[in-house]
């Protein structure tokens, strides 16, 4: 699932371009437990964002989003995408505590499609990450063009909250943490808080 985002609501938005590109992630958003009315049960989400450098939108890098469960369960998009990305699986002992920010500055391989999904506002289009892969040996990956933004819903910033358009901030409020909801332990997410051991991969 993809969500379209943008600094304010002043700012127009431009579609990013379908077709595979080369991508660095920017930015890491804790969206908190949120409930699935389709799934009748709380998750933990997270929201990962990146900038195609190659791609611009006038001054600025088009950027793409993707929203996963914070899971590295072997079902999870998050696993499998981190997998893919990284060129190898995760050992038992990553699987057990690994560091989800390390993802922040790491380029990639993203391919983008455009599909389109009712919503309230009638027909929308909308570019999804389809797959997420590491960069081509010897693939030159330009500087980092955007501002790095990572918000942890535990350590509440509001001064960067207050950026997020308003739609994902009301995503983020209806969250069990911010709307002081019933909250289900997800336990796979404590596994993001320890550290990954550091090898040759991305991250």
């Amino acid at each position: 699932m993809s969500l379209v985002a943008k600094k304010s609501e002043n700012e127009s938005f431009t579609l990013a371009p379908a077709g595979t590109h080369l991508a660095r992630c920017v930015q890491l958003i804790d969206l908190g437990t949120q409930y699935s009315e389709y799934y009748k049960k709380s998750a933990h989400k997270v929201l990962i964002g990146w900038e195609l450098p190659t791609e611009m939108d006038g001054d600025a890098p088009h950027m793409v989003w993707k929203r996963y469960t914070c899971s590295l369960g072997e079902k999870a998009h998050l696993f499998r995408d981190l997998s893919s990305w990284r060129g190898r699986a995760f050992t038992p002992q990553e699987l057990e505590g690994f560091k989800l920010n390390t993802i922040v500055g790491a380029a990639c391989m993203l391919t983008v499609v455009h599909n389109e999904r009712q919503s309230d506002r009638g027909t929308s289009t909308f570019a999804d990450v389809t797959s997420v892969t590491g960069v081509v040996k010897g693939m030159q990956v330009p500087d980092q063009l955007s501002q790095t933004i990572i918000y942890d819903i535990d350590d509440h910033d509001q001064v960067l909250f207050e950026t997020f358009s308003e739609n994902l901030q009301k995503t983020i409020n209806k969250s069990a943490e911010r709307s002081g909801g019933p909250q289900e332990h997800d336990a796979t997410a404590d596994q993001f808080e320890a550290e990954s051991p550091d090898d040759d991969v991305p991250f």
